[in-house]
């Protein structure tokens, strides 16, 4: 059975009619019937049952043409979804961030792809910073919203900026020094710094401050996470480096107070890998670019 032959058959028991089949597919009717014809052969048994005034289909005839109606629906339904997805139409995009990121920052731009392109499966996840930045890496995430010198190393990674920041440092407002005004970095000189112990990066960062501001902290507390960081924070161990992308940076119960210089500057950073051949990626990346334009007309 060739795929020309089923074509033609399904054709025929559509109209009952060979002559009408034949113009369906731009040929002629002794070409219809001889497929017709060299299809029974092949199978051993009479597809129609033919008079000078009818055509009908055998009791054979109608079980293959009903089970091969659903195939054949089925195989153009797929064949339809492969297209759409190699042109980003239809497929899916994984996304990840930072958990304790604002989601106001990335939010509008996944709810304007999610828009435009109604018929990708988005699913967006919040992650620890070892877990996110591994995560984009090694290709489980095609998507992530995360700092700028978590992956500016990374040759393979492209990214661009979402959100623009820079480092503050973070005291309980029960921090004798809360309640001063003009407070600069040299103010915590005699400070513990907590530091995230997941992005070393990070911690070159956050100690990149320190020494550009004329000291080493007395004391540096390793903690895993911005979650855990904050809760020592709040229960006096010491203070934080963070920037404002942080869902942090609202709670009454911290203040922040703003590094000048720019080396202080960081920013949250759309990206992913180059070599990602996920067509929705591209598109994801136009958006990007469209979406940073617009914010630049304006």
């Amino acid at each position: 059975m060739t795929s020309l032959q089923l074509q033609y058959f399904l054709t025929v028991a559509k109209y009952l009619n060979f002559s009408k089949a034949a113009e369906h597919h731009f040929t002629t009717q002794p070409s219809i019937s001889r497929q017709i014809a060299l299809l029974e052969k092949e199978l051993g048994f009479e597809l129609f049952t033919r008079t000078k005034h009818s055509v009908q289909l055998t009791p054979a005839g109608k079980f293959i043409h009903d089970e091969f109606s659903l195939l054949y629906q089925k195989a153009a339904a797929v064949l339809e979804k492969a297209r759409q997805t190699s042109l980003g139409i239809d497929g899916k995009l994984n996304i990840g961030y930072l958990q304790e990121t604002n989601i106001d920052i990335f939010l509008p731009l996944i709810k304007r792809f999610t828009q435009n392109y109604p018929r990708i499966d988005v699913s967006f996840e919040g992650y620890g910073f070892k877990d996110l930045r591994e995560k984009l890496i090694n290709r489980a995430l095609d998507v992530a919203f995360i700092l700028n010198f978590e992956v500016e190393n990374a040759p393979e990674i492209e990214q661009y900026a979402v959100f623009r920041s820079a480092g503050h440092v973070v005291v309980s407002v029960s921090h004798p020094l809360a309640g001063r005004d003009a407070l600069s970095m040299e103010d915590f000189k005699d400070e513990s710094f907590i530091v995230a112990s997941e992005t070393p990066s990070g911690m070159d960062w956050v100690l990149s401050q320190c020494l550009s501001s004329g000291f080493y902290p007395k004391k540096v507390i390793k903690s895993a996470t911005s979650e855990s960081i904050i809760m020592y924070v709040e229960s006096g161990f010491g203070v934080a480096v963070m920037d404002s992308s942080t869902r942090f940076y609202t709670n009454p119960k911290f203040r922040f107070i703003e590094i000048k210089g720019e080396t202080a500057k960081t920013s949250v950073n759309a990206a992913w890998r180059k070599d990602n051949t996920n067509p929705s990626v591209a598109l994801f990346h136009n958006l990007i670019i469209k979406s940073l334009e617009e914010n630049s007309a304006g």
